[in-house]
């Protein structure tokens, strides 16, 4: 019995042994890095135990042998682990594959990417810092379905580019909001690489929450915060831009031979003689006979731009208090002298955890941009280069500049200088209410304030005038009656945001509630004055003293805004399955009157992640499917003025009364108190597959939107002799339809990490209201028809004339004996008779063309990572547009201007005077025909389709090893280039130019090279 009861003492104690709790350890690192995971979760399954991995990525618990311990991290695959005997455990977690763990930001916080119902993409920082470009909106280009982006200008600190969510969907604008953590604000200042993501909101489900302001999408922008070990990050590069392209002018021999067969054509004398022509040749007289290469002796070949950016981010011992702040320079100089960019950014985003109840966020930001520009305007020195001939002078022997000369309108003529100086700032109050588990409170003000001023001196120069024969002339601004005159306007103003935001979280089982409540204000105030004067002494001295006090000039004014919102998000998920969700918001604008000013804004979306269902749960092939849909309408005041209820009145131009005179007073127009947003009701269906652990993805949606109560006036049913200015009504209809599609193919082989994206997008808008006479004719009805219909209305063209023959037939059937006026003859455009009643004139115009906004984007981006080094490159592209290219870029001898390589395919006149190269692609040569020829037709229409290699990028990064022993944490060195090539039947210009006359600063190809250190 004593044996007995000693072997039973002896298992008992083994077994009160086993199953007591012990200490537990561990260390938890990332399984490819081998950094520290920072506030992993480790809990007890099955209980309410834990803890959290600190700043070295230790944790420290009770537990016993055979509990397992579930340990969980944003960006990490879950992984459950046993306790054994082992006290002190080392845990690496893998990084997820899957995008199902990926945290969306979405309006007023974040979702996992598999919760979502609506048709939401993203961008992150590594994919935006691929772009040597100086402003973020150039950046997107190519990356995102459904977001184009138009750039119109290469100019140092206007290369920005115009973005548009799902194409064009109002007669005004179609402008998205921009938010910044949040709070309305400018994209372009920002410094790219401090932007962690930028999300595009795209359906009434994703946007609803902002009201009748998200009617064109919304783009948030997320900075980066503060995490983990100090790092500190330096980033340089500097770069060389060049125009993508430029037009091929014909030298002056050529063009003075075209120019002759002109006058042939014409049937006057030649303006040129065969020795006239000799010396164009071989440049034996360049005082009367030049070869003027404008591009050439106005532009250098390329211009500089350099980056520096410095960042330091990081966390305390404790990880209670995260920073992050930055510093960064950008410089671009232009293609001409005087003309150039800088912009200096700060940032810092701080946090702090007070308890664990409560914590703060501070958020100050701000940016100094500086542009300095000649006296001339780009836009009109660009025009001059598309103008002049080249056989005007543009430096004579003696030194002298000619009057056609840019270089004294770039170098001695002034300046028009612009500083801008933003400042933003965010404090944030996050508080876990303590009487209710889940219930959280955001309270958050933001004040941003910005001052503008520019400063415009405007100084005639002397130029050179040339006899013709031996005598050099000065010709100075005082005998000519020129003097200088000077301008200067400065505003200042501010933004105030205030918001509180109340949402609750809850978990029962497998139902998920969700819950938000959200209030917010934004008020804004402007205040600028603007002074001129002229006639200044001299044209040294740059103040409005030196001026002429009778020319003086000025003006000053104030303007308010204010915006009050009320929103809600509500929620649910069974299971992780079923999902649905209800937005609205309740919002008010001072643009419009008491009884017009408010109105609520819902959306309802739901989703069926149909790869939880038991019988695909298990499936080795398919890991994601998921069909989601949505319904919701939104509105806009984009490009809306404020106090349309009100009528307006304004001094105007003097008039004579009983021989006195006196001041006029007009109207701003007829009030409407009716006026109110704009309203798009969006209906959107989408599908989300993966298969094999996401090794191919699909992503597409399908949308249809119709947005009424378009702001425009009944001008095309008042005839023009009414007695007053038309009130903008809401009286318009649009309808937006389209698809967009996202492929992704991300694999690893060995060492070979690769990754093809392709992103498609296709929306096409139709007028369906737009206050039309119903007896407007067929061919000019802008209803039924694309929105930038109204722009072209002109012939349709059908080639050209061949023979004189041609055209007498045609008219000897014309019932009056003229088939096309204004006299054409062989080599002239040959117009469509569309009416068919045997006569060309102003009925057989109709709407040509397709607009100028792309209806399809695309892009495919490409990139591996091979051991030390890595690749990447995007196509991008754009069709069904096209651009109509008339005047100084396709016209020869416009406005005495020059002419292009194509003109050599002009249709030349034999002896007979019919056309001899029937396959000309250009019409006959003639300077006082144009007229013909010069009627807006479709024989001015390129296709503007293009397809860009928008950014290709190769670094290399050192081995471990080597930059241990430099006391780094990481060394790259890269190359890139952007817009290295375009695909186009755009051949002279790029296909994103702004103006069919060619009067823009160039696109830029830039090559840059960069080094990347991480300490």
């Amino acid at each position: 019995m004593r044996n007995f009861t000693m072997l039973f003492l002896f298992f008992l104690s083994v077994g009160i042994s086993y199953g007591q709790a012990k200490e537990i350890t561990g260390i938890i690192t990332d399984s490819e890095t081998g950094e520290s995971v920072i506030s992993a979760s480790v809990i007890i399954k099955n209980t309410a135990i834990g803890a959290s991995t600190d700043f070295d990525g230790k944790f420290k618990l009770s537990a016993k042998e055979g509990d397992v311990l579930v340990i969980t991290s944003l960006g990490y695959n879950d992984l459950e682990v046993v306790i054994t005997a082992e006290n002190n455990l080392t845990i690496q977690l893998v990084q997820s594959t899957a995008l199902l763990d990926e945290i969306i930001i979405v309006g007023y916080g974040a979702q996992k990417k598999v919760n979502l119902t609506g048709s939401v993409v993203t961008i992150k920082s590594e994919d935006m810092v691929k772009n040597s470009t100086g402003n973020v909106s150039s950046a997107l280009s190519g990356r995102l379905a459904g977001v184009t982006t138009i750039q119109s200008s290469g100019e140092p600190g206007s290369d920005i580019s115009t973005i548009r969510i799902r194409g064009l969907s109002s007669l005004n604008s179609s402008a998205p909001l921009i938010l910044v953590d949040g709070i309305p604000r400018a994209l372009n200042n920002i410094n790219v690489n401090d932007i962690e993501s930028i999300t595009v909101l795209k359906d009434a489900a994703a946007a609803a929450i902002y009201g009748m302001r998200a009617s064109n999408g919304v783009v948030l922008v997320t900075t980066k915060r503060g995490k983990g070990k100090t790092k500190l990050n330096v980033n340089v590069y500097s770069g060389l831009q060049t125009p993508t392209r430029m037009p091929n002018f014909l030298d002056s021999f050529n063009y003075a031979t075209l120019l002759n067969e002109a006058n042939v054509n014409d049937g006057v004398p030649e303006s040129y003689t065969p020795e006239d022509l000799q010396k164009f040749r071989d440049g034996s007289s360049p005082d009367t006979h030049p070869n003027t290469d404008w591009i050439g002796e106005t532009l250098a070949n390329s211009s500089a731009m350099h980056s520096i950016d410095i960042s330091a981010s990081g966390s305390n011992k404790n990880n209670k208090i995260k920073y992050f702040t930055s510093l960064g320079y950008l410089y671009q100089d232009a293609l001409y002298a005087n003309n150039n960019f800088d912009r200096l950014n700060f940032r810092t985003n701080l946090d702090i955890e007070l308890n664990n109840s409560v914590s703060v966020s501070t958020d100050f930001s701000g940016n100094l941009e500086t542009r300095n520009k000649p006296g001339i305007a780009a836009s009109t020195l660009f025009s001059n280069i598309m103008r002049t001939p080249p056989t005007e002078v543009n430096q004579y022997s003696n030194g002298g500049y000619s009057s056609y000369s840019l270089d004294p309108k770039i170098n001695n003529v002034g300046y028009n200088n612009t500083q801008n100086f933003d400042f933003q700032s965010k404090i944030a109050l996050h508080i876990k209410l303590p009487f209710l588990e889940g219930l959280k409170l955001t309270t958050q003000v933001a004040y941003d304030r910005a001052t503008f001023r520019n400063k415009s001196f405007s100084v005639p120069s002397n130029y050179t005038t040339f006899d013709g024969v031996d005598e050099f002339s000065l010709s100075t601004p005082s005998a000519r009656g020129e003097s200088a005159s000077l301008s200067e306007s400065q505003s200042q103003g501010y933004k105030l945001v205030t918001e509180a935001i109340l949402s609750y979280d809850k978990v029962l089982e497998k139902h998920e509630f969700g819950a938000k409540f959200i209030y917010s204000k934004t008020i804004t105030q402007d205040n600028y004055i603007n002074a001129g004067i002229s006639n200044l002494l001299g044209t040294s001295v740059d103040f409005f003293i030196a001026g002429d006090a009778e020319t003086r000039s000025s003006s000053n004014g104030t303007s308010e805004t204010g915006i009050l919102g009320y929103a809600t998000r509500i929620n649910y998920s069974y299971n992780n399955k079923y999902l649905l969700e209800f937005n609205g918001r309740y919002d008010g604008s001072y643009k419009f009157s008491k009884g017009a000013r408010y109105g609520f804004f819902p959306s309802v979306s739901t989703a069926w992640r149909i790869s939880e269902e038991d019988f695909l749960n298990n499936s080795t092939v398919i890991n994601n499917l998921k069909i989601r849909a949505s319904y919701g309408e939104l509105g806009s005041d984009a490009g809306i003025g404020g106090f349309r209820y009100l009528e307006f009145f304004g001094f105007g131009s003097a008039f004579i009364d009983n021989s006195s005179v006196s001041q006029s007073i007009g109207s701003s127009g007829l009030a409407d108190a009716n006026t109110t947003w704009e309203k798009a009701k969006t209906y959107n269906i989408g599908l989300e597959l993966g298969l094999w652990n996401n090794l191919f993805t699909l992503e597409a949606d399908v949308y249809s939107k119709r947005t009424s109560d378009i702001l425009t006036t009944r001008s095309l049913q008042v005839p023009n002799t009414f007695g007053a200015i038309l009130p903008a009504e809401n009286i318009g209809v649009v309808d937006n339809k389209g698809i967009e599609i996202v492929l992704n193919h991300k694999n690893k082989i060995k060492e070979l990490d690769y990754y093809v994206n392709f992103n498609f997008g296709y929306a096409k808008n139709e007028i369906i209201d737009i206050a039309e006479p119903q007896d407007v004719d067929p061919l000019r009805r802008l209803t039924g028809r694309q929105i930038q219909a109204g722009s072209r209305i002109g012939y349709i063209a059908e080639g050209l004339f061949l023979t004189q023959q041609e055209i007498d037939d045609l008219n000897a059937s014309a019932p009056e004996g003229t088939y096309q006026t204004q006299n054409p003859k062989p080599g002239d455009i040959k117009y469509a008779d569309i009416n068919g009643d045997g006569v060309i004139n102003g009925n057989d115009r109709t709407i040509i063309g397709k607009g100028n906004v792309p209806e399809i984007t695309y892009g495919l981006n490409l990139g591996f990572n091979y051991k030390q080094f890595d690749f990447s490159t995007l196509l991008q592209g754009a069709a069904n547009f096209d651009m109509y290219l008339s005047q100084e870029a396709s016209w020869a001898f416009f406005n005495g201007g020059k002419v292009f390589d194509e003109h050599l395919n002009r249709a030349q006149i034999g002896a007979d005077g019919n056309v001899i190269n029937i396959d000309a692609s250009y019409p006959r040569l003639t300077l006082s025909g144009n007229a013909v020829n010069e009627r807006t037709s479709s024989y001015w229409i390129v296709p503007g389709d293009y397809m860009r290699l928008k950014n290709v990028e190769i670094g290399y990064t050192l081995p471990e090893k080597l930059t241990a022993k430099l006391g780094l944490d990481r060394l790259r060195v890269y190359l890139n280039g952007r817009n290295l090539a375009t695909w186009s039947k755009i051949k002279h210009l790029d296909p994103e130019n702004p103006n069919q006359r060619g009067w823009f600063y160039p696109q830029q190809k830039i090559m840059t090279l960069g080094i990347n250190v991480t300490f």
